[in-house]
């Protein structure tokens, strides 16, 4: 294959991998998983759904992020691997940065946020 093919070959492939990841697809089904009942005690008011987000990152990260978080198109976000602090992670998932699609306007900023927390969680 001459030199013109091969990179025409590797151009398509890039954009093909970067596509993938775009996240034009909608997710499917809602994301807020499991919630509890609200409490209307005095002294806490309501008790706020409780965010699955184990959950949230299978039906929405781990077509790019593995299913165990180990990276595939995407970086790896094992805890290990990530130095800032959660409100870095809860920026880029919100906006998204490079390859990686913007969240806020598809998941709520409670979900943003338990996403980002428990990605620094160690994986079991």
């Amino acid at each position: 294959m001459n030199i013109k093919k091969t990179k025409w070959v590797l151009a398509f492939g890039l954009i093909f991998i970067l596509a993938s990841c775009t996240g034009t697809d909608e997710p499917t089904g809602p994301t807020v998983v499991q919630a509890t009942e609200a409490s209307t005690s005095e002294e806490s008011g309501p008790e706020p759904a409780s965010i699955d987000a184990a959950k949230l990152f299978q039906d929405n990260c781990s077509r790019c992020h593995g299913d165990k978080r180990e990276g595939k198109n995407g970086p790896s976000l094992l805890p290990e691997r990530l130095t800032k602090d959660a409100s870095v992670y809860e920026k880029t998932i919100t906006n998204g940065s490079g390859p990686m699609p913007a969240w806020g306007n598809r998941l709520s900023a409670e979900e943003i946020n338990a996403l980002a927390e428990w990605i620094l969680i160690p994986v079991e």
